[in-house]
């Protein structure tokens, strides 16, 4: 099969992991990788402790039109040559930029450097943007863009808050507010440089969109920077759909909640009207069940290599019949260790000899929790939070139990 070949025609994964590491050879990159077939993804580096996931590349990659699919996957080769960070902060600082990313951002670093046994302990580089997002700060040049270590920050001599001030500045000399209307009252920033979600980060350029000064603002991905006026219910409404439509198309989800500029830093807020709060909570459900995924995936490969039986749950999805809402909810198993989800509800499931449910209950986890929170252990750290079991209610606190509506 011919190099024309490969580009013109949509591979399976394991195709596309075998065409990245020939590909990859082509253009010169010598070190060794090797497939992991169960995370998608390419271990390189010193002992193979570097991971090269693929999912991005991909999706990418099979959604670009065939004349483009050879450039898509030079770019993401891109970051397996990607020259070193600078000695001195004097010569770093002008290629520094603010980045937003998800909380499975962060939580995937760990979570990996755990499971490869790294002996060096690891430490976070992010700070807390919001509930479901975290800031950090990326190194950025005209080939690619990494993120910046916290060790790297104390090689510098510097601190964190200094660099991202100092990246925050960057990014406002960029370029002036670019935006188009996708949606009636919602627009949508059009840099396309990879930091559109990042400009939310400046409030001078927030107070001067087609949305007026006071507007709403979400970052469905990594690309996306949607505007909205905080007076217009429909453009608000609007906005949520198109912030669902981008996840679909774009995956690298950022954020599922709405901010809204106060004292100049952004606040997560909840619409007031009822439909439209109600739409953006499915929209964050949908957005949790994604994290706990990527959670379960991550834990089930560090519980593997360190010979650990524990099971960790699903965040699944249940949608009511009589008013279309979404809820999660996940199942707790007695005899069972468990890491479970924090859901809206909870299935408690005895099974009996035969291997038949002996006995349940489907409840909210609010009424499960006040009657058995003796039971669950929080999990240190961990993003999103997760709960170990410690036993199994008994008969009496079973019965109490009230069946959710």
């Amino acid at each position: 099969m011919g190099l024309f070949d490969i580009f013109s025609s949509t591979p399976s994964r394991d195709k596309f992991a075998q065409m990245v590491r020939q590909q990859a050879a082509r253009s010169g990159l010598t070190q060794d990788m090797v497939y992991s077939e169960r995370d998608f993804s390419l271990l390189h580096g010193e002992g193979r402790k570097q991971v090269f996931n693929l999912h991005n590349a991909y999706h990418d990659y099979c959604a670009a039109p065939k004349a483009e699919r050879a450039n898509v996957l030079n770019k993401y080769l891109a970051v397996l040559r990607q020259p070193e960070t600078p000695n001195t902060y004097a010569d770093a600082r002008p290629y520094l930029r603010p980045i937003i990313r998800s909380k499975t951002f962060p939580e995937t670093m760990r979570l990996t450097h755990a499971a490869n046994g790294d002996d060096k302990p690891y430490e976070d580089s992010s700070r807390v943007f919001s509930e479901d997002a975290v800031l950090m700060i990326a190194f950025d040049t005209p080939e690619t863009m990494s993120s910046v270590g916290i060790e790297q920050i104390r090689e510098w001599g510097m601190t964190f808050d200094a660099v991202f001030a100092d990246a925050i500045d960057n990014l406002r000399g960029l370029g002036a507010e670019q935006f188009v209307e996708v949606a009636p009252g919602v627009y949508r920033g059009t840099w396309n440089d990879a930091y559109d979600s990042s400009r939310c980060l400046l409030p001078d350029m927030m107070h001067r969109t087609p949305a007026g000064t006071d507007c709403v603002i979400m970052i469905p991905t990594r690309g996306c920077l949607l505007v909205a006026s905080a007076r217009d219910v429909n453009a608000q409404r609007a906005m949520v759909a198109v912030a669902q439509e981008t996840l679909a198309a774009e995956q690298r989800a950022v954020s599922s909640h709405m901010y809204r500029i106060h004292d100049g830093r952004l606040e997560a807020v909840v619409p007031q009207d009822a439909d439209t709060a109600q739409r953006l909570a499915d929209l964050q459900r949908h957005g949790s069940a994604d994290a706990y995924q990527v959670q379960k995936d991550l834990l089930e490969r560090l519980h593997e290599a360190q010979g650990i039986d524990l099971f960790v749950a699903s965040c699944k999805l249940i949608q009511q019949q009589d008013t279309g809402r979404l809820n999660t909810y996940a199942v707790w198993t007695k005899d069972v260790d468990t890491l479970l989800p924090r859901t809206d509800l909870i299935a408690l499931l005895v099974i009996g000899e035969d291997g038949e449910p002996k006995a349940d209950v489907f409840t909210t986890w609010d009424a499960m929790f006040a009657e058995c929170s003796g039971l669950l252990e929080p999990v240190a750290d961990g993003y999103p939070v997760r709960y170990r079991t410690r036993g199994f209610p008994s008969e009496e606190q079973f019965a109490r139990l009230p069946a959710a509506n």
